[in-house]
This record gives C-alpha cells, sequence and structure tokens, in this order.
C-alpha cells in the first residue's frame, strides 16, 4: 500500500513539473541581477581577465533592453582606468540572471 502512494505522489509530482514549462517564468529580482553582476565582475578580476582596480567601482545605471526577449544591462564606472573607452563597463544579464556577456560598448 504504501508504494502505491509513493508511486502516485511521484506521478502526480512528475506531471506538475510537465506544466510548468513555456509560460512558467523564473524572472528574478533587481536585486539579485545586480548581485550576480557585481559576483561577475569579481570573478573576472580573480581570473585576472580585468584590473583588480576593478574592485573599486562605482556601480552605474540597470536597465532592462529588448523588445521580446528582455536583458539586464547592468554597467560599472572605474575612473581609476585611464583609456576612458574602457572606464565604463557592461554586464548583459539574461531575465534569469545568467550573465551573457560583457564589454566596454554598451550596445
Amino acid at each position: 500500500m504504501k508504494s502505491i502512494k509513493v508511486l502516485i505522489l511521484t506521478l502526480i509530482l512528475g506531471l506538475t513539473s510537465l506544466y510548468a514549462g513555456a509560460g512558467h517564468s523564473h524572472n528574478i529580482s533587481d536585486n539579485d541581477i545586480k548581485v550576480r553582476a557585481q559576483n561577475h565582475i569579481t570573478s573576472l578580476i580573480n581570473k585576472e581577465k580585468i584590473d583588480t582596480s576593478w574592485k573599486n567601482y562605482k556601480m552605474g545605471k540597470m536597465e532592462k533592453r529588448g523588445i521580446i526577449s528582455k536583458e539586464w544591462v547592468v554597467s560599472f564606472i572605474n575612473s581609476k582606468i585611464e583609456d576612458k573607452t574602457k572606464q565604463t563597463l557592461f554586464v548583459y544579464l539574461t531575465s534569469y540572471g545568467k550573465v551573457k556577456g560583457v564589454n566596454y560598448k554598451g550596445d
């Protein structure tokens, strides 16, 4: 009897997850986006992909871009960088918080 209950419960839970497909949203909060972008900057510093002076960045803007598939663009400013074209670093994230890329262009 106990194994039948476990089987039924497993089937119910399994079917429930099937319905969480296309219309199911995993968007995360603005604060979580900010934290994930900051963590990515730290990761780039630790991997020596960007200068250590980025530890002292200032937060720039956070904005959603796109018409259909909105993505987050979070900018960070480091005035200690001599090359003015590289003083602002842009981190691109999906609405789910996955980092898509980083550049100095902002586009």
